[in-house]
């Protein structure tokens, strides 16, 4: 009979990112906000737990986070989107509340959320998955051919909600023969995707223009985006993208590259030393060319001053 006990390891609301990165299990993570001024006061709350067999795990966010890092070393790691679900682009893809994302690893994850995200989340191994492919008569896969995102039914995501969801309110009741039950059946959904070829709706010019400032973002190349060029080639009005962006991240195009210029240069900083380079040297390499201002903007947002991250420990993150 298998054990029915499930121990909670964190449950914490969290106003501090750095510290929720630092306190949260499994995951070696690197998040940061995209806006200064939350209006709560915390940014989110983040449960993990686990039993005999099975890691879990639910997170909740309120603002809009630059989201990277690495999901769990030897696991695979599946995340189904909550009922709240603003906004997410993730590893260049948009996800619906349908989509379930699968965390290969050994591979790094990005992702930007809006505001109002919710997730839960479940780990597996290998032996796991070869296990329920066994149990369902289903060949043992390739496990690289397998997709990173794919649609659920709903029944699925229905399960993942109600089982998983039990974290943030009855813990005790989650059991490893529910959880078993429950992973055999995404296992069996995953495995049914291979020789399947979505069919990709083609995207609106918003959605084309957004999906390329996104991947600027993503590859650190956001100080050359010019948004008007990129209206101007896809040929959409600024309107139409500044709506996109609204829908989706609660902001506007040029505020939400401000902060992504932010976070970046932040991410610089903490990884250079002041024996390497200089706070304009860096800021420079992220478009900022005013060194009052950012240096403003910058202590608005992280709430302390860039020449300050810079002489700080290199690793702090």
């Amino acid at each position: 009979m298998l054990d029915k006990s499930f121990t909670t390891l964190l449950d914490a609301r969290f106003g501090d990112i750095d510290q929720m990165c630092a306190d949260v299990r499994h995951w070696d993570l690197d998040f940061h906000p995209l806006q200064a001024d939350a209006l709560t006061p915390y940014i989110g709350r983040v449960i993990q737990g686990m039993s005999r067999r099975f890691q879990c795990a639910y997170a909740r966010f309120l603002v809009n986070i630059d989201q990277r890092g690495a999901p769990p070393a030897d696991k695979f790691t599946f995340g189904f989107p909550g009922r709240n679900l603003n906004a997410i682009w993730w590893q260049g893809q948009h996800v619906s509340q349908e989509d379930v994302l699968v965390y290969f690893p050994g591979t790094e994850m990005h992702s930007v959320t809006g505001c109002d995200f919710e997730v839960h989340i479940i780990s597996l191994s290998e032996e796991d998955i070869e296990r329920y492919a066994d149990r369902c008569g289903l060949k043992r896969p390739r496990l690289g051919r397998l997709p990173s995102l794919f649609k659920a039914p709903t029944f699925l995501i229905e399960e993942a909600r109600s089982l998983l969801g039990l974290m943030t309110s009855d813990p005790l009741s989650i059991d490893d023969c529910s959880l078993d039950l429950f992973a055999e059946n995404l296992v069996r959904c995953w495995l049914g995707q291979i020789g399947l070829v979505s069919k990709t709706a083609t995207s609106h010019h918003s959605d084309q223009v957004l999906d390329q400032v996104l991947a600027a973002v993503s590859q650190g190349n956001s100080a050359d985006v010019r948004v008007s060029e990129l209206c101007e080639n896809a040929g959409l009005s600024r309107r139409a993208l500044e709506l996109a962006f609204r829908e989706r991240f609660n902001m506007g195009p040029a505020a939400f590259l401000k902060s992504s210029r932010l976070v970046e240069t932040r991410r610089r900083l903490s990884a250079a030393s002041s024996a390497e380079a200089s706070v304009g040297d860096i800021m420079a390499l992220s478009g900022f060319s005013h060194v009052g201002q950012f240096a403003r903007d910058y202590k608005r947002m992280f709430g302390e001053l860039p020449s300050v991250t810079l002489e700080s420990p290199s690793g702090r993150f």
